[in-house]
């Protein structure tokens, strides 16, 4: 789907090889070195939550405005994910175990807004929705692994590291 709804025209980020497909619960900076402290903590704070893959639903294709001076004149395309309670809860536990250790995300839980990107494009780009995805697609629920990745400015996750 996302080669068909951004193609080549991907800017810096188009699902696919170089960008693996995700659901961000929070990003962060932190230093390569220290970063097994990070999963560590994760792993501790919520020991529960990696028993099992977090199901998620889609719930619409979204096309979005970027806002940070990185992004502006760009736009973002991909799949909203259904902010359901088990996932919300997730996020904040998540921003809670990184505060808790002073690693600071700007991915705040009141803002948290669950997706999969497929690609950014250039503001004048057209985007074509004539590859609905059947019904079926938004009735299934599909599994994620709770995993520690390694992403570039841009937001692609490049790299699982844990």
């Amino acid at each position: 789907m996302a080669e068909a709804y951004c193609g080549a025209r991907g800017d810096q980020y188009l699902l696919g090889s170089e960008a693996l497909p995700h659901v961000t619960l929070c990003q962060f900076q932190y230093p390569a070195v220290k970063i097994a402290t990070v999963w560590e903590k994760l792993r501790f704070d919520l020991k529960s939550r990696f028993e099992k893959p977090v199901a998620v639903q889609f719930a619409h294709l979204f096309v979005r405005p970027g806002l940070s001076d990185l992004h502006r004149g760009k736009i973002w395309v991909g799949l909203s994910v259904v902010p359901s309670a088990e996932l919300i809860e997730l996020q904040k536990s998540v921003h809670a175990s990184l505060l808790s250790i002073d690693v600071l995300s700007p991915t705040l839980p009141l803002k948290y807004f669950p997706h999969v990107t497929f690609g950014r494009l250039p503001g004048d780009a057209r985007i074509l929705l004539d590859q609905m995805p059947e019904t079926q697609f938004w009735q299934m629920a599909y599994e994620f692994e709770l995993v520690l990745g390694r992403s570039n400015k841009y937001g692609v996750l490049s790299e699982k590291l844990y």
